[in-house]
Formats: C-alpha cells, sequence, structure tokens
C-alpha cells in the first residue's frame, strides 16, 4: 500500500502546485525542460521525420537524457501525435529505497501527469516499466530515487537510467497478409460514437473502399469493404471517398473510374449510402441523389461549367470530391481541369440528395496540374481555409482563402496560397489531410503498471487514471504520411495571409515541473 499512496500523494502534490491546471502554468517555447544542476534547458526531438512507422524515439531521446547532471526533467518532441507504449526505468540505486518515474503529456484539457512510484528495497537492479496510452505529440520525463525516514520521503537529485522509451503514431495502418495495405485518399467521420476511416487502397482500387472504426482514435481495427460491387460508371477502380450523414443515413460521395482506353482514366463522382457504416457490406450505390449536368438530371456528377475540360472517351479529371452543409446549402467541392488550368470546383444543391448544380472553379492552379484533396473549413472569423495537394509548380501542400464558398463576380475566389507545413509554426505535416472541427475529443486513459514479478507487487500497486477530453470545439488533423493515417490535434491560428492551420500545442508548461518537492508525508 505504501507505494500506491505515495503515488496518489504525488498526483496531489502535482494538483496543489497547479500543475494540472492550464491556467497556472507559464508558457516556454516548445521542446523545452530543464537540467536542475546545470541550470540549462533539455530536450530531444526524434529525428525519425514525418514517416513514422512504429518505434518514433531514437537514439538522440537516449543521449539527452544521459547528459543531464542529475536530476532533470526532458521534453521530448516526437514530431506527430503518438501512444506511447513503453517507458522503462533501472532501479539500480544501491543508495535509494525506490524511484519514481513521471510522464507528462497534453490532451485538449490540459496537462497531465501519470507517475508510477516503487518503494521496496527488492527492486534495486529491476525494470520497471510504464506504460501509458495518450494521443499529444511532445511528451515530458522526469525520474528521481527517493529514501525514507519514517513517515516522511526524501527526494534526491539522482535520475534513474532511461532503459526503454518506445513510442508509436496513433493512426491507422493496415495489412494485407505482412505488407501493407497502403491507403491513399481517405476520409474520417464520426457516427453513433464511434470513428471511421474510409479509404482507397493504392494497390487494390478495384476492390472497393476499406473502412477502419475506432472507439478511442488509438485502435484501429478494419471491419471490411464498401462499394465492392462494380457499377457500369466504376467499372475499373473506385477512389477518394468523403462520407457526410443526413437525417441517419451516410453519404460516401466517391470516385468512380472508368477505362475507354488503355492508360486512360474516366473520372467522375458518384453516391453511395448506408445507414450501418458498422456493416460495410450494406453501403450501395445510390441513383436516387440527382445531378444537373448541363440540363439533364443523372446519378452521377461531372463538371458542366463554361470551359471546363471532360470526355468520358478518354482521360478526364473530375474526382476528390469533399461535401459540406454550410446555411442551408450543400457544397460538393471537386478537383478538375479548365482549359489551361487545373482547378477545384463547386457544386451546390438545396438538398443533399440534389439537384446539384456546378459553379465552376473557386480556385485555379497557375499551371495544368490539378489541386487534389480539398478541404474546406470555415475559420473562427466565419471566412473558410482550403487545404490541397499541388505536386508542381514549386506546390506541395498549400492552404488558400476565401470569404466565399462560391466564385465572386466569374473568379476563383480561394486566393493567398502557401505552403501549409510552414504557415505557422508548428506547421502540419502529412499530405491528403481531413479534419474534424468542433467535436468532443474522446476519452484518454493512462495505464500505469509494472511487470508482475517486480518487487512482488499487490494489485493496489497498479494504477489506472481516466482523464476524460471532452473541451468543445476542437480540431482533429487526420493526414497520410507514407500511405497510412496518421493523427494530431490541430488548431486555427491567424497568419499575415489570413487563417491557417497549424499543430498544437504550441507551448508547453513552466520548467518547474522538473522540480520535485524535497519531502512529503505518505
Amino acid at each position: 500500500m505504501k507505494s500506491f499512496s505515495l503515488a496518489v500523494n504525488t498526483l496531489t502534490w502535482l494538483i496543489a502546485c497547479g500543475i494540472l491546471s492550464v491556467g497556472a502554468i507559464a508558457q516556454v517555447d516548445i521542446g523545452t525542460g530543464w537540467d536542475r544542476a546545470a541550470g540549462r534547458p533539455a530536450w530531444a526531438s526524434s529525428t525519425w521525420g514525418d514517416n513514422v512507422a512504429g518505434n518514433a524515439v531514437d537514439a538522440s531521446t537516449y543521449t539527452a537524457w544521459n547528459s543531464l547532471e542529475s536530476r532533470g526533467f526532458l521534453w521530448v518532441d516526437l514530431g506527430a501525435r503518438m501512444r506511447i507504449v513503453a517507458i522503462g526505468q533501472d532501479l539500480s540505486l544501491p543508495t535509494k529505497i525506490g524511484a519514481s518515474t513521471d510522464l507528462i503529456g497534453f490532451g485538449s484539457e490540459g496537462w497531465h501527469v501519470a507517475s508510477t512510484v516503487l518503494s521496496t528495497t527488492t527492486c534495486a537492479g529491476l525494470l520497471a516499466d510504464t506504460t501509458v496510452e495518450l494521443n499529444c505529440r511532445s511528451v515530458g520525463l522526469q525520474s528521481s530515487g527517493y529514501i525514507q525516514t519514517g513517515n516522511r520521503s526524501s527526494w534526491k537529485d539522482e535520475r534513474a537510467s532511461l532503459s526503454t522509451f518506445k513510442a508509436y503514431q496513433a493512426g491507422w495502418r493496415p495489412k494485407k497478409g505482412a505488407a501493407d495495405v497502403r491507403l491513399q485518399d481517405f476520409c474520417l467521420f464520426q457516427h453513433g460514437g464511434k470513428m471511421y476511416i474510409a479509404s482507397m487502397m493504392k494497390d487494390y482500387c478495384s476492390q472497393g473502399i476499406i473502412i477502419g472504426r475506432s472507439d478511442d482514435l488509438w485502435h484501429w481495427n478494419e471491419i471490411g469493404k464498401a462499394v465492392t460491387t462494380r457499377t457500369a460508371e466504376d467499372a475499373c477502380m473506385v477512389w477518394a471517398p468523403h462520407v457526410v450523414e443526413d437525417a441517419g443515413v451516410c453519404y460516401m460521395f466517391y470516385t468512380g473510374v472508368t477505362c475507354p482506353q488503355s492508360g486512360a482514366w474516366c473520372q467522375r463522382i458518384l453516391v453511395a449510402t448506408t445507414t450501418d457504416p458498422d456493416n460495410p457490406s450494406t453501403w450501395q450505390r445510390n441513383t436516387s441523389v440527382q445531378f444537373d449536368v448541363a440540363g439533364t438530371i443523372q446519378s452521377w456528377f461531372r463538371p458542366s461549367h463554361a470551359g471546363a475540360v471532360w470526355t468520358d472517351s478518354g482521360w478526364a479529371d473530375c474526382r476528390d470530391p469533399m461535401v459540406m452543409k454550410h446555411g442551408d446549402t450543400w457544397y460538393l467541392f471537386y478537383s478538375g481541369r479548365d482549359a489551361g488550368f487545373g482547378i477545384c470546383g463547386v457544386a451546390t444543391a438545396p438538398d443533399i440528395l440534389g439537384p446539384w448544380v456546378d459553379h465552376g472553379a473557386v480556385l485555379k492552379t497557375p499551371d495544368p496540374t490539378i489541386p487534389e484533396s480539398c478541404f474546406v473549413l470555415e475559420d473562427p472569423d466565419g471566412t473558410f481555409v482550403m487545404t490541397l495537394n499541388h505536386a508542381a509548380g514549386g506546390g506541395g501542400i498549400k492552404i488558400a482563402r476565401s470569404g466565399s464558398l462560391l466564385p465572386v463576380a466569374g473568379q476563383p475566389s480561394f486566393q493567398n496560397m502557401e505552403i501549409l507545413s510552414s504557415s505557422t509554426v508548428p506547421g502540419l505535416a502529412g499530405w491528403a489531410h481531413e479534419f474534424l472541427p468542433g467535436i468532443p475529443a474522446p476519452a484518454g486513459v493512462w495505464a500505469m503498471s509494472t511487470p508482475a514479478n517486480a518487487c512482488s507487487l499487490e494489485e493496489e500497486d497498479w494504477i489506472k487514471v481516466r482523464f476524460p477530453r471532452t473541451q468543445e470545439g476542437g480540431l482533429l488533423a487526420a493526414y497520410l504520411t507514407g500511405y497510412y493515417v496518421n493523427l494530431q490535434d490541430a488548431r486555427f491560428v491567424k497568419e499575415p495571409l489570413g487563417w491557417t492551420i497549424g499543430g498544437c500545442p504550441d507551448s508547453l508548461p513552466s520548467t518547474t515541473l522538473g522540480i520535485a518537492p524535497e519531502q512529503w508525508s505518505d
């Protein structure tokens, strides 16, 4: 019971000191901790970059930890939202009878500290593992040994050695046998309290849309494939789904591909529906959704505005749909081509069932390369931002701004394009961005445990703390790195060219997190 009460007292002291209260925390630069004896910052940044598949921690973290001259506090910037799965500390502290391990992470409601305390001499020479689940980009580490005198515990400025530190990205990376499925254009949607990813499969585009489901944004399971039956308008392949819900029905707008010539893909936008996304086989092509194409009502969409370039006898671009409702109007954004330009076009409808009418380009690229995966969000000022992939002409992943969702005076309304990742600090990595705005973040669980054979610990020495993450108005970003989906908290930021979207958080707590009390009663 002693180790349990010490751990509880640790958390009680942290709360009493205001460490768990966002308003009481002074702000410092991201990635900064503190080496208490040397009086200097201490931080580490994973050098794995954006394409982190498994363990995101490399030798730089161990080097930074070992460089601390005494008990210190280390911030580690992992580069993307992570799920921490293992931290081990060597308890070979001959003059101590135990040690404390603290891991600090950020949730949408503030900072949280997970502590596990071992307080028996039989732990000497063994490893204590703390397993923690979270969804954040930056974490803090600290440790120390202590001695016991009567009912008081004295902490000493000596750190335990860091034996294990592993971090795995939160997101979805499905497998087919031992190989990656290789996700590409995808969407993220919510239904019935669960989160779903619907994605094209780069190597299996003719087999339908793969669906993944999660209750907590960390653990994802493949539940099957949707739209597996081909029709005349998607006889070759399907990709780039986008799902919205209206009146209890889920609508999947997706790209259907035919192959009128070898190597020539004719692309158009189709719709499938279901009331039960938990059962992917229930997604069926819905031909009752109406599109007004050059005065003809039909069940699929292609651009028909003046200057549009599209044909059913060769290569044709009408793909990457994104659908949103603003006010009483539905908007369908799509990637297409005008004479001499790549465009993001828009169609509107008074009802999700239509009739949908094309209005032409809201964004043009200065070369014929198509702007892909366009996603539109309303910013805090009531205007709009668009993220898009634009690979040519010195492009990359860009952001553009507009005060209107429609062309203005016959001209595209989205302007002021710049590279997304450098539009603010910290910027968003990845490509094919999707966002879920204004939703409560799901609950997070910190699970702190030690090996069953270490120190003959009793059940009460295993601590589990749940920190509900229910802040309204959050912004969840999903994006591809490599060919799998990553997740990250995001935020709107006002910059000189207008609103943009950056990572979160942009600051960390005061260095006082690295200073424990000299003693307290257990």
